[in-house]
């Protein structure tokens, strides 16, 4: 019975927090939705997100992270979108995505990223919409987006070398 007081939703959103401890949200299971954005988190460490396995929205936009971490994501099985926009991310690590088998829906717009994350992007099937406008990026290579067979919306607009 005491879980049934356990919000689905927590908007942590601009409170100018720089840093999450690992397993800090690790009871919270039944939260479906987490926002974090515009705060000023540089690095999300390995199991900041463990135990939240009934979570479907993360909301990281507008920080201060530089990259994708590289394990952070692997729980969130249920997670269905993933907003990581207006960020300084660089790079995409090849298997950051992994176990983020519902995921829908991406955001990396408005970063710094100058290639297309194919590796990263393989781990994604269910992938529906995602964008990487506002980048770096000046070239596309064949084949990039040939393992998102579900894919129907793509923005990668103003791109600037």
């Amino acid at each position: 019975m005491a879980n049934l007081c356990v919000s689905v939703c927590s908007d942590l959103s601009m409170n100018n927090l720089t840093q999450m401890s690992s397993g800090v949200l690790f009871n919270l299971h039944f939260l479906e939705e987490l926002r974090l954005a515009g705060n000023d988190l540089s690095f999300i460490p390995r199991g900041a997100f463990a135990g939240l396995h009934s979570l479907k929205v993360l909301m990281l936009q507008n920080n201060q992270l530089e990259s994708v971490p590289a394990e952070a994501f692997n729980n969130l099985h249920n997670l269905q979108s993933l907003r990581l926009d207006a960020n300084r991310i660089s790079g995409v690590p090849p298997g950051c995505f992994s176990g983020l088998r519902s995921l829908r829906h991406l955001w990396l717009d408005d970063n710094s990223l100058k290639e297309v994350p194919v590796e990263a992007l393989r781990d994604l099937p269910t992938l529906q919409a995602m964008t990487l406008a506002l980048n770096h990026i000046s070239h596309v290579p064949d084949h990039a987006f040939s393992k998102l067979g579900r894919l129907v919306v793509l923005y990668v607009l103003k791109n600037t070398h």
